[in-house]
């Protein structure tokens, strides 16, 4: 059966659907790995990964990394309150400069915002927060919640096959 994302691009056959999966689990598959998995030959499989890259189903690849490793012992989500009447776009626009947060979500509910942020420890953590994030015009509260252990994380797309 195929499919269609939202925007009505790159329908998602079987063929596509798996070629998404596999590369979601290893986006350093060879082509003629990926080809042989889907049972194509090297030349279709290749039109089709940079069909589904053009259309927007693949948007990039990328090394995931290991925090812990590279330093940064502490994430945290922050719940982010605005000023009702501070342009939201310009509080947007404000969090994307910090290069601690490394995810920013505009969400319903309690916060207008949550931020996933990397700190090399509480201190780097506390001066981030109160020296970077607070002074951000617009910002009227915060809530901070530690990450203590990540039970799941960059886990790829549930796809049907």
């Amino acid at each position: 059966m195929s499919r269609t994302t939202d925007t009505g691009a790159a329908p998602l056959d079987k063929t596509n659907t798996k070629l998404v999966s596999l590369l979601q689990q290893n986006a350093r598959i060879s082509n003629a790995d990926l080809a042989k998995a889907v049972h194509l030959s090297p030349t279709p499989c290749l039109r089709r990964v940079k069909e589904l890259e053009a259309s927007g189903v693949i948007t990039a690849y990328r090394a995931i990394v290991d925090r812990r490793k590279l330093g940064y012992g502490v994430r945290a989500f922050i719940g982010v309150t605005r000023d009702k009447n501070f342009d939201r776009r310009k509080l947007w626009h404000h969090m994307t400069v910090f290069p601690e947060i490394v995810g920013c979500y505009v969400v319903s509910g309690e916060f207008d915002l949550l931020l996933d942020v990397v700190a090399k420890d509480l201190d780097a953590y506390s001066n981030s927060l109160l020296e970077k994030i607070l002074s951000v015009p617009g910002v009227l509260n915060v809530r901070s919640m530690f990450i203590l252990r990540e039970m799941m994380s960059n886990v790829p797309l549930p796809l049907e096959s």
